[in-house]
């Protein structure tokens, strides 16, 4: 899903960079960006370009608009997605003044799993809460989400892990993370529910990292990071996760990845850090901060083995998939696909009513290199990018 300019050896950096990208990448779309798609050698390769089969989705629910400022009052909050059903959460926005904040008594109002099949159909779980529902799966006759809270007395955002079925809800798991953002849901072959937290220790001032799996409702630990903070979301190819955490004392970026059994692949990362995620075979990585020393990596799920090849750009809000696609948007939302296992990188090419302007696009994986492209926060279209 997502991220920032990362040097790994300075904390402040490291810390709340999926905020910092988004402020980044809308300074930096403001210069011209006209370059072509790159080939391992950083030339041009127009020939590797994509024009993919597009495919909106309506909505469940239409947004609210406040008549005299013209901003809107809610937004679609994206959870999960796979090839069957997309859950998205109506989650209503802070209004900011220039005197104050103010904040919705109801933060999230609702959340609806929509058959992709069929957008017509969806089924409401009536859930209101005065914190922000942003992850979440599927999960035996419900839904499992996660649910924050302010605990501005701790000096942290209280969450839970919650269970609902349309009628009762149960907390699974709770804690006390630093931001907002630290736990974060996914499924390993499409029916073990995985998590990542965070959970502030008070009493030895440190942070731990949990990765967890949930087995009928239980909680179960897989794996625990002492002294490390959370960086991103947790991704996944169907069969292994990938998360990308910040070990404090080291001052070091760490991508691990792993499955219900334990962490197989624990990488330190010692250059600039822009994004990742993971393929069928790969974790992939966009490296480098200076033009002309910026790279892709790729690390071989089976045997381990790295790859690498240069590029000029920086790659951000990279999305993986189960296949051998990744996508990635340059400084200017310019959307691209990376295939690691050929060393290239090529242009997606849409059409022209949303690359006009400056339009915010992310990306979340939904099966084998399609995907659901997001534009503005507004619009959502299934994209394949198997026919060229």
């Amino acid at each position: 899903m997502l991220l920032s300019k990362v040097k790994i050896m300075n904390t402040k950096k490291i810390k709340y960079f999926l905020f910092l990208f988004i402020l980044t990448t809308s300074i930096l779309s403001a210069c011209s960006n006209n370059e072509q798609p790159q080939n391992a050698s950083g030339h041009t390769a127009p020939e590797n370009s994509i024009a993919p089969e597009l495919s909106e989705i309506n909505m469940p629910y239409e947004l609210e608009k406040n008549e005299e400022t013209g901003r809107y009052l809610n937004s679609y909050s994206i959870c999960y997605y796979d090839k069957d059903c997309l859950i998205v959460a109506n989650v209503f926005n802070d209004t900011v003044t220039a005197t104050e904040i103010i904040y919705p008594e109801i933060k999230t109002n609702g959340l609806y799993l929509l058959n992709l099949s069929d957008d017509k159909k969806y089924t409401f779980y009536d859930i209101k809460s005065d914190g922000w529902i942003y992850s979440a799966v599927p999960y035996k006759d419900g839904i499992i989400f996660a649910e924050y809270t302010g605990v501005p007395d701790e000096g942290g955002y209280g969450w839970s892990i919650c269970y609902i079925d349309g009628k009762n809800k149960t907390i699974l798991d709770s804690g006390c993370s630093r931001t907002w953002f630290t736990t974060h849901l996914t499924l390993l072959d499409n029916k073990m529910p995985i998590y990542v937290c965070e959970k502030i220790n008070r009493k030895q001032n440190s942070v731990n990292v949990q990765i967890n799996k949930i087995i009928d409702f239980k909680s179960e630990n897989i794996d625990t990071f002492h002294n490390f903070e959370n960086l991103d979301f947790l991704q996944t190819n169907g069969r292994v996760y990938l998360a990308c955490l910040y070990e404090r004392e080291k001052e070091t970026l760490i991508l691990l990845s792993g499955d219900a059994e334990g962490i197989h692949i624990k990488k330190e990362i010692n250059d600039s850090f822009n994004s990742c995620s993971i393929t069928e075979n790969y974790i992939v990585v966009s490296l480098g901060h200076e033009m002309g020393k910026t790279s892709i990596m790729g690390i071989n799920l089976d045997d381990f083995q790295e790859k690498n090849f240069p590029q000029t750009k920086r790659w951000w809000r990279m999305a993986g998939s189960s296949g051998k696609y990744c996508t990635v948007i340059d400084n200017g939302f310019n959307p691209y696909y990376i295939d690691i296992e050929n060393s290239c990188v090529g242009e997606i090419l849409l059409p022209e009513e949303m690359e006009s302007g400056f339009l915010v696009k992310s990306f979340y994986p939904i099966e084998k290199d399609k995907f659901i492209l997001d534009i503005n926060y507004m619009d959502f279209y299934i994209m394949d990018l198997r026919n060229k």
